[in-house]
């Protein structure tokens, strides 16, 4: 039987993230997912999607694809103007690892802009 830690490094090399073990964490992967304010969908002029990811304490990110956000691992795969795809990798059981894709809403952004701390009119 593999220990946990060697589960959890197959688990990662099956969701083929590029370089995995080399990169820096990213701002947005210092919080999990729940914590965040997400919301905002915008377009760049080049067509590239992305959207605002708020901290409890009000900083902002924006998220592109191939970005990753939330301490599960979680990599945004796909990005449109009120949701975006997102695979992570989650605990199933007894210490084994699997990526598994879900949809995530993304607030208008007048919900987002009333959400997000310190932007808030009120």
């Amino acid at each position: 039987m593999r220990s946990p830690l060697v589960r959890l490094l197959i688990a990662l090399t099956l969701l083929s993230f590029d370089s995995f073990a080399s990169r820096r964490l990213q701002e947005t992967e210092k919080l999990p997912l729940e914590k965040y304010v997400l919301g905002y969908f915008g377009q760049r002029p080049s067509g590239e999607k992305y959207f605002m990811a708020c901290a409890p304490d009000g900083h902002e990110n924006r998220v592109l694809v191939r970005d990753f956000l939330g301490k599960r691992y979680g990599k945004v795969l796909r990005i449109e103007r009120s949701r975006f795809l997102i695979q992570e990798l989650i605990e199933v059981s007894d210490g084994d690892w699997q990526p598994r894709s879900r949809w995530v809403p993304l607030l208008t952004e007048a919900e987002y802009l009333k959400a997000c701390p310190g932007l808030s009119s009120e």
